[in-house]
């Protein structure tokens, strides 16, 4: 994340990537702020989390939380329409 921030350049990506790493810019800026007024890391952090927890994930990536997976149901996956 900090390369993207220092960079600023977005070739080659796609529309997703880019809001992405706009939206993370964000985050990375709204962090700082709030560790410059002397806020707590462990208050910053979970707000993060909490952020991170409740968003879509614009680029269509997600993620399971492996502590869970006994209780996830079973799925199933075509690929290819066969």
């Amino acid at each position: 994340m900090k390369m993207v921030v220092e960079n600023g350049t977005m070739e080659g990506s796609a529309l997703g990537e880019a809001l992405m790493c706009t939206f993370c810019e964000m985050i990375v800026f709204w962090i700082q702020v709030q560790l410059k007024q002397q806020k707590t890391k462990d208050m910053v952090f979970q707000h993060i989390n909490q952020l991170c927890e409740t968003l879509p994930n614009p680029i269509g990536k997600s993620s399971v939380n492996c502590d869970y997976l006994e209780l996830l149901p079973d799925i199933t996956f075509t690929i290819g329409c066969i």
